[in-house]
């Protein structure tokens, strides 16, 4: 029996492609605030795991750079937001992710902008 990668054995119908965001828009102010976080978080993560924390308690450590991240997916809106593809499908998905997220999909007016944590 081979074993395959578990993608391809039960996602297949999916189309799934696995990758890591490309962070690298010198000219985005967001892009650059994004690419801030992801490093902080990234080192924090290599640390936890250096104190060996179970993996599915490293988001225990993270709830504030969590939260930062959420108030900066409030903040941004589609059109700032350079993709590639099929711009309706990935309209749909930043939608989805917001929905997800219970953030509303299109944002409220300057100045109003409110961001509740349990």
């Amino acid at each position: 029996m081979v074993l395959r990668g578990a993608k391809d054995q039960y996602y297949k119908k999916y189309n799934l492609s696995y990758g890591q965001l490309t962070l690298s828009d010198a000219g985005s102010p967001f892009i650059a605030r994004v690419r801030e976080l992801h490093q902080t978080m990234s080192k924090r993560v290599e640390g936890i795991r250096t104190d060996k924390v179970v993996d599915t308690l490293i988001f225990d450590h993270l709830v504030e750079d969590l939260q930062t991240g959420l108030k900066m997916l409030c903040q941004v809106g589609p059109e700032e937001l350079m993709t590639k593809g099929d711009n309706a499908t990935n309209r749909r998905t930043f939608d989805d992710l917001r929905r997800m997220c219970n953030i509303p999909t299109t944002r409220p007016a300057a100045g109003r902008a409110e961001v509740h944590f349990r």
